[in-house]
């Protein structure tokens, strides 16, 4: 079986776990922001990435650099091995071509928490005096703060790509050479693939 190993439950895997919380309790007196965002990040932009992914792999604009993993699940109680491929990284011809993708898809990234932001803060503005209580205050902060945060930290991604700021892998393939991006966190370089979906 697969289990989540618990050195990978963060600080932040456990906000978010409350954020979404937080999010449902909120649809259900209509605030629905936080719930469209995890709804419109977390399902819709990833469907839209892999399809535009493999649009631009079709037609040799990009090399899809991807893991195959093995994942036992189990069906009436019988294990059954399923292999799956998990995206890992793009490989681009150009460095143009690159940098442009990536700016791209970031800023479609951020519309999602900016538009969302600006709508509940609409609302808010526009409730009435008596319609106003400390729960709805700090709510509407969290929600605010949330919101901020992830517009920080994708256009600290978008800078990152604008700039040029990452480390730049090469491989030939087929007489044409292809570049990846890399960015260094922590101690390791990891694809700045991971800031799209980050």
């Amino acid at each position: 079986m697969n289990f989540i190993e618990f050195k990978k439950i963060t600080l932040s895997t456990i906000l978010y776990a409350v954020v979404f919380c937080a999010a449902a309790v909120l649809a259900a007196f209509s605030y629905p922001e936080l719930a469209l965002y995890f709804l419109l990040n977390y399902v819709i932009y990833a469907i839209i990435v892999a399809v535009l992914v493999e649009g631009w792999k079709s037609s040799g604009k990009v090399l899809v650099e991807s893991n195959k993993e093995k994942w036992v699940t189990y069906v009436y109680g019988i294990p059954v091995e399923e292999n799956r491929s998990t995206l890992r990284n793009l490989h681009f011809s150009s460095l143009k071509s690159m940098r442009g993708t990536y700016l791209f898809l970031l800023v479609l990234k951020a519309s999602i928490p900016l538009c969302l932001l600006y709508g509940f803060v609409m609302r808010i503005i526009h409730l009435e005096a008596e319609n106003i209580d400390i729960t709805l205050v700090a709510i509407s902060a969290l929600c605010i703060c949330f919101f901020a945060v992830r517009i920080y930290v994708t256009s600290r991604a978008i800078i990152v790509a604008y700039r040029n700021q990452w480390v730049v892998d090469y491989n030939d393939k087929d007489e044409v050479t292809y570049g990846s991006a890399y960015i260094k966190n922590e101690s390791k370089y990891v694809p700045f693939l991971e800031e799209v979906f980050r």
